[in-house]
């Protein structure tokens, strides 16, 4: 399967499960499928783990004389849990997500519309990204965001570009979870 099919594909996937279970399709509890996640509960566990990880983000940046940020890029976001906890933060915070029903949802639960967006990706070759920079670039356990993704590199394209390229001063974090398919 090509890329672009890969890309629909997985567009497709995320737009059901964006109609079926959307909370538990973002962070996947037993005891919280079929709807079973109360929407502050779910919104606090990204204000939690931003929480847990802005003290370490900080330490490095100020490690390497980089200025606190004021801008991120939260890369599969869904409906926005980490995004609206930096958003909370004070910066200034895009959303981006291959799912339209996702986005549809995030800007639903908005609580920050003056200084957090949601755009769709809308194609796997990232046309509609321009020459954006920001200073944290997060990722969360979304596949597409990987050079070894079956969209053939596609995500670190995003992620150079989404980091500016060339430009020094930006921390980029990604999350994932490693599947073990040999037995």
């Amino acid at each position: 399967m090509s890329g672009g099919r890969l890309w629909q594909r997985a567009r497709q996937d995320w737009d059901e499960l964006a109609q079926v279970d959307p909370l538990w399709a973002i962070l996947t509890d037993p005891d919280k499928r079929n709807r079973q996640w109360a929407i502050e509960q779910f919104f606090e566990t990204g204000r939690q783990q931003v929480q847990a990880m802005w003290p370490k983000i900080l330490s490095h940046l100020n490690e390497w004389g980089m200025p606190t940020p004021k801008t991120a890029l939260d890369y599969g976001c869904g409906i926005g849990r980490i995004s609206q906890a930096f958003a909370a933060m004070g910066l200034r915070v895009t959303g981006h997500d291959i799912s339209p029903e996702m986005v549809r949802l995030a800007d639903h639960w908005n609580q920050y519309p003056s200084h957090c967006r949601y755009e769709v990706v809308t194609d796997s070759a990232l046309r509609q990204l321009g020459d954006p920079t920001f200073d944290v670039v997060y990722c969360a356990e979304a596949y597409t965001a990987f050079e070894v993704s079956p969209f053939g590199g596609t995500g670190k394209v995003y992620y150079d570009k989404a980091c500016g390229g060339e430009r020094v001063g930006g921390f980029g974090m990604v999350e994932c979870m490693v599947v073990d398919n040999q037995g």
